[in-house]
């Protein structure tokens, strides 16, 4: 650690500032691969209940389907958060 402590003093406030918006970049590029897999996960979950609601009778199909709407508000949810993260 010391030594990059020290390879980072050497640096002029035009490098460390490229690196800093670099960083940056990278923050926001990996909260938006967050989204992504959230995203991916949610719609993952909700197409095997999809196929699952063929299989079942009309009461839990009102069960599953509640449950697929609660994920989906959840899924808006989890993205408006990261979203909110990123400004």
């Amino acid at each position: 650690m010391p030594s990059v402590l020290s390879k980072l003093s050497e640096l002029s406030e035009h490098s460390l500032l490229n690196l800093l918006i670099g960083l940056s970049i990278l923050s926001i590029l990996s909260k938006f691969s967050i989204l992504i897999v959230l995203s991916g996960l949610s719609i993952l979950i909700m197409l095997s209940m999809l196929i699952k609601l063929s299989k079942l009778s009309e009461l839990s199909r009102l069960g599953m389907l509640t449950v697929l709407s609660i994920l989906n508000e959840l899924s808006r949810l989890s993205m408006l958060i990261v979203l909110s993260i990123l400004i």
